[in-house]
């Protein structure tokens, strides 16, 4: 839209303006034309009245009341048009108020301004194009925060609570890990996925992440504190059973534990190993319960 045809058509419109409100009459009290017409009018209505009594006497003809009468008549229709010009003057003066809104509104809304602070993610018409009411013209993505949508089961969704801490991984960015909250959670599960949809906030420093990313999202479902916790690669299975080996004496002990929570590095044991022993967390697949071994570092146990 050329801001220079709107402005042109507020000049007008504020020159129209002030010539409707040079014809309006007063705000308050009579215009000098409506006042002299109401005078005259009654003064030719006295007129009438004095001389049908007088005619009503026989003192005066039918023709001076026929005039007095048509006199009145053209007084009373004088008035009316002062009155009728008056209500036609602030009728134009309203419009012409309306006509200048309206042109001062074009010329606001010939600058497309954005309403939000953010950064122009695409802008799906050109220069000079013709576009209607309501059209796409920029799509504007704020991107200080970025929003996660996760899909949680059923069995999950008592454990979370909104507030509670989100860690989430990029596998694009070279793994990188970022933090984040749980800052909704639906209260009813999706009628297909029968999952709760959630939604994650985290901040976006450097604006790195970016709309239609996909995310690894680790939500903490329970936490326990103070157990005996080992690596997830010191566990091996053994059919139903899960096995690790302790080391004791230079020698390797094979141990079958009972496992609580876990995430991708450690996992809770619940029975079979004890806080300081020392586990194989390299190899182990290949020992034997009772083999020596060779211990060549050691970690700390927790």
């Amino acid at each position: 839209l050329d801001k220079k045809d709107v402005a042109e058509q507020v000049r007008q419109a504020e020159a129209n303006l002030k010539v409707a409100e040079a014809s309006l009459p007063p705000a308050s009290g009579e215009s000098a034309a409506a006042a002299g017409a109401r005078v005259a009018l009654e003064s030719a209505q006295a007129d009438l009245k004095r001389i049908e009594s007088l005619k009503e006497q026989g003192l005066a003809s039918e023709q001076a009341w026929e005039q007095a009468k048509a006199r009145a008549a053209g007084a009373a229709a004088q008035y009316q048009a002062v009155l009728d010009q008056e209500r036609a003057a602030q009728a134009r003066y309203e419009q012409a108020q309306a006509a200048l809104e309206l042109a001062r509104s074009q010329l606001e809304n010939a600058t497309v301004t954005a309403p939000i602070a953010g950064v122009v993610a695409s802008l799906p018409v050109q220069a000079g194009q013709t576009v209607g009411p309501g059209a796409l013209v920029a799509t504007i993505v704020n991107m200080e925060r970025v929003k996660i949508e996760v899909n949680v089961p059923e069995k999950d969704v008592v454990h979370l609570k909104e507030g509670q801490a989100a860690e989430v991984r990029i596998a694009s960015l070279k793994g990188k890990e970022f933090t984040g909250k749980l800052t909704s959670l639906a209260p009813a599960a999706d009628a297909k996925t029968r999952s709760f949809l959630g939604e994650v906030t985290l901040e976006n420093p450097g604006y790195v992440l970016k709309p239609g990313m996909f995310a690894e999202v680790r939500l903490a479902t329970e936490t326990r504190r103070g157990v005996v916790v080992v690596p997830q690669d010191a566990v091996i299975l053994e059919g139903d059973k899960q096995v690790v080996y302790v080391v004791s004496d230079d020698k390797a002990h094979r141990r079958e534990v009972k496992l609580g929570l876990g995430n991708d590095e450690v996992v809770e044991v619940l029975s079979g190993v004890k806080e300081g022993e020392d586990l194989v967390v390299t190899g182990q697949d290949y020992l034997e319960d009772g083999v020596p071994v060779t211990v060549e570092g050691r970690g700390e146990g927790k």
